[in-house]
């Protein structure tokens, strides 16, 4: 049997987090306090990790296939990566929020402008 290069301790801990995680964000969905497409990354992330802490020869094959040195260091990469895609991800949400704020606030102001002249108007009569 292939060696999977994590220690017992560390394939535990691995899904003792990924599972606490899973159940940590079901428990706030629960609670409406996150939005449900924001969590589907979550556990979707969490599964993979739980998926590589019970299948750690995984790792291994894919670390030799690609010529790096511990199945750790291809998981840390692969979390890393992960991360990195999903907070580029939440930025582009941001600035679209910013976006349709900006342009909400132009609307609002052009709107009380129009009604602060009608006021005008009305007195002027």
């Amino acid at each position: 049997m292939m060696q999977s290069g994590l220690s017992p301790l560390f394939r535990i801990l691995l899904m003792v987090v990924s599972c606490g995680t899973v159940s940590f964000f079901l428990r706030q969905i629960r609670k409406t306090k996150v939005q449900i497409r924001d969590v589907v990354f979550w556990i979707l992330f969490s599964g993979v990790l739980i998926i590589l802490s019970i299948f750690p020869q995984i790792l291994s094959v894919l670390s030799t296939f690609l010529g790096i040195q511990s199945p750790a260091n291809l998981l840390f990469l692969v979390i890393i990566f992960l991360l990195l895609v999903h907070q580029f991800s939440l930025t582009i949400r941001l600035s679209a929020t910013e976006s349709k704020l900006n342009e909400l606030g132009r609307k609002y102001a052009l709107e009380k402008m129009r009604g602060e002249k009608q006021e005008i108007g009305e007195k002027n009569i």
